[in-house]
């Protein structure tokens, strides 16, 4: 059984890497480095690297979260022992709160 969407962290994950696409597609339309760029230069080579301070802070971003806890680990494991077991009661109106909210959101 799979279920999506109701990570938070894989939702910022994936978050994160509509945006590595979309500065990477700019970054190719645009050659020139614009304000607060930053350019580092590779050991050993003339090659330069160019990072937008958008750009540095979506690494730092990915950085916290690929350092981040799985907290809901826990939570899967308990779950998966009480489906196994028959004791698993779905409680529909937890599930329509849950629903309603994230639409407010």
């Amino acid at each position: 059984m799979k279920v999506t969407g109701s990570d938070p962290l894989s939702r910022l994950r994936d978050m994160m890497d509509k945006l590595d696409e979309t500065d990477r597609a700019s970054r190719t339309q645009s050659g020139d480095r614009k304000d607060g760029e930053r350019a580092e230069a590779t050991p050993g080579s003339g090659d330069t690297v160019q990072f937008s301070e958008r750009a540095q802070e979506i690494r730092r971003l990915r950085d916290a979260i690929d350092t981040s806890p799985d907290l809901r680990q826990e939570l899967v494991e308990r779950l998966r022992g009480e489906i196994a077991s028959g004791q698993y009661r779905i409680d529909g109106t937890k599930i329509a709160g849950g629903i309603l909210s994230e639409e407010s959101m």
